[in-house]
């Protein structure tokens, strides 16, 4: 069980998040739109009506801990265990403390005060998972190679993925730590990466190839994303459709920076050499175009 102290303190931090009030934030607002038709303007009437559809939603996405209230709390939680009884007295306290919450809008001169009612303090307090046990392994090597603000981040990110991992993948995840932990710029986004995938790993394959598959997966789709805006520049977006050309849904952006971690992870990391034997559909060849390239082509074989 949690000491009655860092309870207290949790507590105060929930209050003073609550009493500062709680910007809407424009994800919400494109939500609202998107999914209800509801624009800024017309958020205050659906939040106020009782009979709305669509306000336990809204309410429900408004009323999360972002990352920022989730780093403010991991240090006093810490190593402790707190117990769902922790948890219903650090509800009972934020009913005692917080009646109502005020809602800001961006971009707007405009706010609201919505009741802060028990089954919205105890949702949120639910989403800090607090009483999710965190793996003590990967927590030693964190605190043994990373600065204190990378751990909490590390922690913060487990808490909330909550993944489960066999024995073999707990000491690589551990070896990985130790190795990564002189990348401090960007140690947080290789890790989460890492223990995303780590978490996917079939039982039984060996975990360094099935990182290399995972790189040459992303080069790929990196490639399919390049053909496709390359079709969509000379053809047209509607002509594609018509056609049924597959339409990606992945991000350029998104995915070439997944191909920048991986390559860090296989390469720097995990230090994996490119294989002798790799067949050529996993090799990137760029493009060829007859007009301009087959005079310099003749060149080269003369």
């Amino acid at each position: 069980m949690a000491p009655n102290r860092d309870c207290e303190q949790i507590s105060a931090i929930l209050k003073d998040f609550f009493d500062a009030g709680i910007e809407i934030g424009a994800d919400i607002l494109f939500f609202a739109e998107s999914t209800y038709g509801v624009f800024a303007e017309e958020l205050e009437n659906v939040l106020y009506d009782r009979d709305s559809e669509e306000r336990e939603v809204l309410l429900g996405l408004i009323f999360f801990p972002d990352h920022a209230l989730r780093i403010g709390i991991e240090p006093l939680v810490g190593d402790e265990v707190f117990s769902r009884a922790d948890e219903a007295g650090l509800i009972e306290r934020l009913v005692s403390q917080v009646k109502s919450v005020t809602l800001r809008l961006p971009q707007e001169n405009d706010s609201l005060i919505i009741e802060a009612t028990r089954p919205l303090l105890v949702t949120f307090v639910e989403k800090l998972y607090l009483c999710r046990h965190l793996d003590a392994e990967i927590l030693k090597a964190l605190d043994d190679h990373c600065p204190e603000i990378i751990v909490h981040d590390a922690r913060v990110f487990l808490r909330c993925k909550h993944y489960e991992y066999p024995e073999r993948v707990r000491r690589f995840l551990c070896t990985f730590i130790k190795n990564a932990a002189r990348m401090e710029n960007s140690f947080t986004d290789l890790f989460e990466l890492t223990a995303s995938l780590a978490s996917h790993v079939p039982d039984g394959a060996d975990i360094e190839k099935y990182f290399t598959e995972q790189l040459f997966l992303q080069k790929k789709i990196a490639r399919s994303l390049r053909e496709f805006e390359e079709k969509r520049d000379r053809y047209g977006m509607e002509y594609l459709l018509m056609q049924k050309y597959p339409v990606p849904h992945d991000s350029p952006e998104e995915v070439n920076h997944r191909v920048q971690l991986l390559t860090t992870i296989v390469t720097d990391i995990l230090q994996i050499k490119p294989s002798r034997t790799n067949f050529i559909g996993h090799q990137d060849l760029g493009h060829f175009h007859s007009e301009d390239d087959i005079d310099l082509l003749f060149k080269r074989l003369s």
